[in-house]
């Protein structure tokens, strides 16, 4: 019988797991969030109307689960939901994460002391996108001058435990030399040990922006590395061929990160 997972590269005819519990869910809807980013459509206001009923059903539902025991420290939870530091049930979202282990996608314009407390469990990580290295990129791809409150945040989350740094490529815009060695001074500063190379996945397809986007990831790579940095990729943010290219010139940055 052919299904919606038919085809799947992840489905495979084996053994289930012994295990009566949810091992991942992950949680991404369009929610609100106090930035305005270039590639991000998640401020837009029909967006955020529809998003508060399915937010406040999907809440409910992980009460649920929880409530009938069916997560607990082994489940994985990835929230790539809008900010959780503005989420108007951040506290409800917050003690559903703080008892499994949490990947929490965050601007970190707001620093909230309860996930600083998930990280230094050891059980939490945050993945941040900065995408610049100097206050007028940054200010141009987020739409809010928030650039050393960011830059501050991040720095306090890193003291407390697992902080994965993402950095977005807009050809153009955010990959010459000056925002380039800002972040990377930046990471080194803050003792930075992961980062995630990525690209304006609404640029995908487009041939003329290939050549810049590919050479661009192994200069910054390199310089990334040369500091003792761990880069990587994900190979959902690349066309076939772009990531096979990856693959081919720039071996390094394949396979080094955690699921995100």
């Amino acid at each position: 019988m052919k299904t919606c997972c038919s085809g799947c590269s992840r489905l495979s005819e084996e053994l289930w797991f012994s295990r009566r519990k949810i091992s991942f869910i992950i949680l991404g809807l369009s929610a609100p969030c106090n930035f305005k980013c270039i590639y991000c459509n998640a401020h837009d206001g029909m967006m955020i109307d529809k998003w508060k009923e399915k937010m406040k059903q999907a809440i409910e539902l992980l009460e649920y689960y929880d409530a009938q025991g069916l997560i607990d420290g082994e489940t994985e939870i990835q929230f790539v939901t809008g900010e959780i530091g503005v989420a108007p049930d951040r506290e409800r979202i917050l003690s559903i994460l703080a008892k499994c282990r949490s990947s929490i996608l965050s601007n970190c314009s707001v620093y909230v002391e309860r996930i600083a407390e998930m990280l230094r469990s050891g059980r939490s990580r945050i993945v941040v996108s900065i995408d610049a290295g100097t206050r007028s990129a940054f200010q141009k791809i987020r739409g809010v001058d928030l650039f050393d409150q960011v830059r501050a945040n991040v720095a306090r989350y890193i003291e407390s435990g697992n902080v994965i740094l993402k950095y977005i490529l807009l050809i153009g815009v955010n990959d010459d030399d000056e925002n380039l060695k800002g972040f990377i001074d930046f990471c080194h500063e803050v003792g930075g040990f992961q980062v995630v190379l990525s690209r304006d996945t609404r640029d995908m397809g487009n041939v003329a922006t290939e050549r810049p986007l590919l050479s661009v990831i192994s200069r910054f790579a390199g310089a990334l590395q040369e500091k003792g940095i761990t880069v990587g990729v994900r190979q959902r943010e690349f066309t076939a061929q772009e990531y096979e290219k990856i693959q081919a010139q720039i071996p390094s940055v394949i396979g080094t990160l955690p699921r995100e």
